[in-house]
């Protein structure tokens, strides 16, 4: 079977939820906390 030939077959039943990975939760805080830091380094004259 190729990969898209098993995503046909496992669609979801009305009730399922799609899995979201569990990675993607923390994903849009750790970018804000990279920006912040840069802000940071920018102002006090780092580099």
């Amino acid at each position: 079977m190729t990969p898209l030939a098993e995503e046909a077959a496992s669609e979801p039943n009305e009730g399922s939820r799609r899995q979201v990975p569990g990675s993607t939760a923390f994903v849009p805080a750790v970018a804000g906390l990279i920006v912040a830091g840069e802000v940071v380094k920018d102002l006090t004259g780092i580099r």
